[in-house]
């Protein structure tokens, strides 16, 4: 007999009992094909049809199984079980909704732990955490001894990344099984997360001693030990499991990140090229390889994430990381980059409304640069974002956060998020610290400056006099750069300038540590802060027995083994408890414009913009992340206090769609219509485009400082609004260092009245074209060696103090 021959009742019953029995002896394809033959007979059951879901649903078909339980509901059968498998395979088969729906009636009567459990769960799956938070709560409460409430309430602790309340779970699940390998292997998973990374491997070891082929917990086990700067036995255990699992996506996909962590760039690719063909469907392959491309080959990078994503279209991790990649892209067209990284960020939001806080600072990265401050609010508010990426040790997101704060208690809030963050990095580094002691008193004082950055950036305009106008009798200049990408003319100049250039790509940062210890600085100077290929936490070992931040990062970092931060008497904040560190006070300006920056081909039309064109246009080349509305909201009073002024954006989200609406949305929505507002999309190659500005406005509440001193420069006065922190005071110093003061203010009505007054004042800006660049020769922020003496005298008398 075959499926498709009816037969009596009678054949029905034999079938269905020889299908039971094919069952009990394991054989459920066969079990299925005779169910199936007993269900063509006519007439199934509910029992029947429940049995034939849940073969299905053992073979992992997921549509068929949802398709013979709903039957079987609709038969008679209202079993709690058969409700759950049946949301289980709507869950599985990508009906998320569905799956809740059935759930709902079940967990609001809140009899079955089971259908509250899975609930738990399948609202998580929906990035619903909160939800999911309150629902798997009941159910532990209804039962704390049942173990997959106490799993998965650890699991959705640990995508909200609070992970002392996941540790708490995995801690019990352990306990109520203690023979569970996997159990260890989350709570192993949760420490590393928390930092607690020894114990983190002990945790693993425990799994893998109950769970021999728990591959997972080896792979973790590997992360945590190259973390842990224990790479000879990251390396030995997965030559172990290797041997006996050769073609292990997991294990595969850990080779190739230990290659990575240890700098062996060409080693890793391999790696990930002999992974991907094999299981060319490994999700995290694809996201491996694409975070190991990120500065190496931008485009291929993005055909990686992309590539996750056709794979897990729910991934939220791939999607936010292709969202974030698209904003930093700038391979072919930049500004459709931009655009279809602000969409992403837009859906991404739509998609996972409660769970996208995890990835918010990605997401806000490109919202705030669109000027999009209406959907940043639906990331979640401020404090619960700031204290997500404390855990996440994710301190470049408090970056763009400068210009968010209004109060002091906002600024002192900012400052102490920053010190938590150094006190926690401090903390999981003190075993491997150097604590670098004074080397007593020497013929020449060792200078040390890391930075990615010492090659053709800002961070060069201002570091470069100091690199090549030291007396080399008295000291000696060590350089440490991680940069990844080839050499350019700058860094090349640097390196045959320097008494020493360290070249240290893809390095352990514990190595970079113990590699500067060994040319025994007296003092460090660390210039990078958290930008890309910057190894800030390298100071938290304490290479140097003095070490000062300048430059990098307008802010105190945070960490305690920083001594010093740069600053003169204009930057340096009135209000001592806004500033983390002691500070290296200069006499005179922070930075200076050498001989040697790079603005000096660059000819400055002798007219003024308002003569060609017969109106003020004022204007900023300032990245979006430091202004927000309210700096808007004064440009445009300005605009409406001088009749047919316009405003121009210098900057590459120009040419944004995005960028352009929601500007003239802001200014639209003070009375500025959008014929004033214009765009000039460049990027890198914008200095010639300052002779279309008449007055640069500075956003505030964190100010400008290479591009006020590239305004100055190319003969454009900026008006600036000066704050209590340091972020909000550098073209305070800029400005007081070339003779202008009196564009500094202090109110945001002093600022629209010196730009409305200056606006009026066309002789003085017609000077101010003409003259500036000799104004900033005969000041302070022109006077590159005057600068290099004081910072070196400093550098003598704060090395003495230490020494003596």
């Amino acid at each position: 007999m075959n499926s498709s021959t009816a037969g009596t009742a009678s054949d029905s019953r034999f079938l269905y009992m020889q299908g039971q029995q094919q069952r009990a002896a394991g054989d459920g394809r066969g079990a299925l094909d005779l169910m199936l033959q007993a269900e063509a007979c006519g007439s199934p059951s509910p029992h029947l049809l429940t049995d034939i879901g849940g073969l299905y649903l053992k073979l992992r078909d997921f549509d068929a199984a949802a398709q013979y339980l709903a039957r079987a509901i609709a038969a008679g059968n209202k079993a709690a079980v058969v409700y759950k498998d049946y949301a289980f395979a709507l869950l599985e088969s990508g009906d998320h909704a569905g799956a809740e729906a059935v759930l709902r009636p079940h967990v609001t009567k809140g009899k079955d732990l089971s259908l509250m459990n899975l609930m738990g769960v399948t609202l998580k799956r929906q990035g619903r955490l909160r939800e999911a938070l309150d629902v798997l709560l009941l159910a532990h409460r209804k039962d704390p001894r049942s173990i997959m409430p106490v799993v998965n309430l650890g699991n959705v602790y640990f995508d909200l990344e609070e992970a002392e309340k996941a540790e708490a779970m995995f801690l019990k699940a352990t306990q109520l099984q203690p023979k569970e390998g996997e159990y260890f292997r989350l709570l192993g998973r949760t420490r590393q997360q928390n930092g607690k990374s020894d114990q983190a491997v002990r945790d693993f070891r425990m799994a893998l001693g109950l769970s021999p082929g728990n591959l997972k917990a080896v792979s973790d086990l590997i992360f945590t030990l190259t973390r842990l700067n224990r790479t000879e036995e990251a390396h030995t255990a997965l030559d172990r499991y290797l041997r006996q699992f050769p073609n292990e996506p997991g294990l595969l996909l850990s080779r190739a990140d230990l290659l990575r962590r240890t700098g062996k760039t060409e080693e890793a690719i391999a790696a990930y090229n002999h992974l991907l063909p094999l299981h060319p469907n490994h999700v995290d392959g694809w996201m491996g390889f694409g975070n190991m491309l990120l500065f190496l080959d931008r485009e291929k990078a993005n055909s990686c994430f992309a590539k996750a994503i056709s794979l897990d279209g729910g991934s939220l991790r791939a999607l936010a990381t292709l969202c974030d990649s698209l904003n930093a892209s700038r391979y072919g067209n930049e500004a459709a980059h931009i655009q279809a990284s602000y969409d992403l960020a837009l859906d991404i939001i739509r998609r996972y409304p409660q769970g996208v806080q995890k990835e918010a600072s990605r997401l806000k990265g490109v919202l705030v640069r669109c000027l999009d401050y209406a959907a940043t609010e639906r990331l979640g508010p401020p404090k619960d974002l700031y204290d997500a990426w404390q855990r996440q040790n994710n301190i470049s997101a408090f970056h763009a956060e400068m210009a968010r704060v209004v109060t002091l208690d906002d600024r002192l809030r900012l400052l102490g998020y920053h010190t938590t963050w150094g006190n926690r990095v401090s903390q999981r580094v003190a075993s491997n610290r150097i604590d670098a002691k004074p080397r007593g008193k020497r013929d020449k004082i060792r200078v040390g400056f890391m930075s990615s950055d010492l090659r053709n950036h800002p961070v060069t305009y201002f570091a470069l006099p100091l690199l090549d106008s030291y007396d080399r009798e008295r000291f000696e200049v060590y350089c440490y750069s991680f940069y990844e990408r080839e050499a350019d003319g700058h860094q090349r100049l640097i390196a045959d300038t320097v008494d020493h250039f360290r070249l240290w790509p893809k390095m352990a940062d514990v190595d970079v540590a113990r590699g500067i210890a060994a040319d025994e600085l007296d003092i460090l100077f660390e210039l990078g802060g958290s930008t890309a290929m910057n190894k800030i936490e390298v100071m938290a070992y304490r290479p140097a027995p003095v070490q000062v931040s300048w430059l990098g990062y307008p802010h105190s970092i945070g960490l305690p083994e920083i001594d010093y931060i740069l600053v003169d008497p204009y930057i340096n904040p009135p209000d001592t408890r806004l500033l983390a560190e002691k500070p290296f006070e200069l006499p005179e300006t922070w930075v200076t414009l050498g001989r040697q920056h790079l603005f000096t081909d660059v000819a400055i039309e002798s007219s003024t913009p308002e003569d060609r064109n017969g109106v003020i246009t004022f204007g900023t080349a300032n990245n979006p992340l430091k202004y927000g509305a309210d700096a808007i909201a004064a440009w445009a009073k300005i605009l409406n206090r001088v009749p047919g002024s316009r405003f121009l954006f210098l900057r590459p989200e120009g040419d944004v769609p995005a960028f352009r609406a929601n500007a003239e949305k802001l200014f639209a929505e003070h009375g500025v219509t959008a014929d004033r507002i214009a765009y000039i999309a460049i990027r890198g190659n914008h200095l010639p485009h300052y002779n279309q500005i008449d007055i640069a406005l500075d956003p505030f509440p964190h100010t400008g400082g290479t591009t006020t001193c590239e305004a100055l420069w190319m003969g454009v006065p900026t008006i600036t609004l000066v704050g209590a922190a340091f972020f909000e005071r550098i073209s305070y110093s800029n400005l007081s260092n070339t003779g202008l003061a009196d564009l500094c203010t202090f109110t945001v009505d002093d600022y629209i009245e010196t730009a409305v007054t200056l606006a009026g004042d066309r002789a003085r800006r017609q000077d101010l074209r003409q003259t500036l660049r000799q104004r900033i020769a005969d000041n302070p922020l022109g006077q590159a060696q005057r600068f290099v003496d004081n910072f070196y005298a400093k550098v003598a008398e704060v090395v003495a103090e230490v020494v003596t």
